[in-house]
């Protein structure tokens, strides 16, 4: 009873803090094949962050990570991220203002763009499926874009 009390009586804060503000946990699953946990580094109400969605799934690696960073970002500045520098990169269409894809050193796909004055840098890794782990880069990043406008 009184654990049940406890729990009525914890702040809302707590309950919302581990939670992604750019994409939630049952899209990232959707995202990676499966369940999929997440570790957020921010502040709940942030425009910078850091969010890690994990799914396991034996000794495959799959997982998705958002940056965002809303520090009044430039195309220069944009363009200097090392990142970016690849000669594999891709320029996308209608994601954000700009963004790219390029492959991910170790594995993965990133892609790197910005809405307005907030940049955002995805990584989705899939040891075992190269094509998923683009696709579910590029979706998330159209996703993302989309909660950045």
């Amino acid at each position: 009873m009184r654990r049940a009390l406890a729990l009525l009586l914890m702040p809302a804060s707590l309950a919302v803090a581990a939670d992604c503000p750019w994409l939630n946990t049952a899209t990232a699953s959707g995202l990676l094949g499966g369940p999929a946990t997440v570790h957020y580094d921010g502040a709940p109400d942030a425009g910078s962050g850091v969010c890690a969605f994990t799914r396991a799934a034996g000794k495959a690696v799959i997982d998705l990570r958002i940056e965002i960073n809303s520090g009044h970002t430039s195309r220069a500045s944009l363009l200097d991220d090392a990142r970016l520098h690849d000669v594999r990169k891709k320029e996308l269409r209608g994601i954000g203002n700009e963004a790219w894809s390029v492959p991910a050193s170790g594995g993965g796909e990133w892609v790197i763009g910005r809405v307005r004055g907030t940049a955002f840098a995805i990584r989705a890794r899939n040891s075992e499926n190269e094509k998923a782990a683009e696709a579910a880069a590029l979706k998330a990043g159209e996703l993302v874009a989309g909660s950045l406008f």
